[in-house]
């Protein structure tokens, strides 16, 4: 369970996910681990939260989704 102390604003959220959509992109992309392992390597890269980290990942995943339903 996250405290209020993990969870961040909007627009520190939002820089956030600037810098670690590309990282996730990059890791998709080396092939070398599975996804879902991805919140681990985000916390370490970033020193951010677990809720935080699973947050990006799971938005991170819906936008992938959401391309391959638009094309």
């Amino acid at each position: 369970m996250s405290t209020e102390e993990d969870r961040i604003n909007d627009i520190e959220y939002d820089r956030m996910a600037d810098e670690v959509f590309p990282y996730l992109d990059a890791l998709k992309e080396d092939g070398s681990i599975n996804m879902l392992e991805s919140p681990k390597f985000i916390m370490e890269e970033f020193g951010i939260s677990k809720y935080t980290a699973r947050s990006l990942v799971r938005s991170w995943m819906d936008s992938k989704k959401k391309l391959l339903r638009t094309g």
